[in-house]
């Protein structure tokens, strides 16, 4: 759910937009700042979480024939400590992995690329984008 969705803008660089969810029992907002946004091309946005280090994501897209390939990437830097460091690079490295790939299968169904019966092929064949 978008926070105060009389406020939010999508269009420009600076533009932010918190999002309410539910996790685990709990209310979390994640803040997202728009930092880039060419048409058709590329969009980039930081988001940015209590307790979580902070993630640059892009979104590129390119043309090609009989449509566009979208290409999805987070970036972010583990945090300090043993605890935290772990917990970045494996518990939050899979959940970043699993939401790129949901998002790939909500696009992919969206615009009626895929069939039932193949989604799970994507899933395990798509191997998404993390860097850190």
């Amino acid at each position: 759910m978008i926070k105060d969705i009389g406020r939010a803008k999508w269009q420009v660089p600076g533009d932010k937009i918190d999002l309410v969810f539910g996790f685990l029992y709990s209310e979390r907002t994640l803040h997202m700042e728009l930092t880039k946004m060419v048409p058709n091309e590329i969009v980039q946005y930081v988001t940015k979480q209590k307790n979580l280090p902070d993630a640059f994501h892009t979104r590129l897209f390119r043309s090609v024939p009989g449509g566009c390939e979208y290409e999805a990437i987070i970036e972010y830097q583990p945090r300090d400590g043993f605890w935290p460091k772990f917990v970045d690079q494996n518990l939050l490295l899979r959940a970043v992995k699993q939401s790129l790939v949901q998002t790939i299968i909500n696009l992919e169904t969206s615009f009626g690329i895929l069939e039932v019966e193949s989604r799970h092929q994507s899933i395990e064949t798509t191997d998404p984008i993390v860097r850190y």
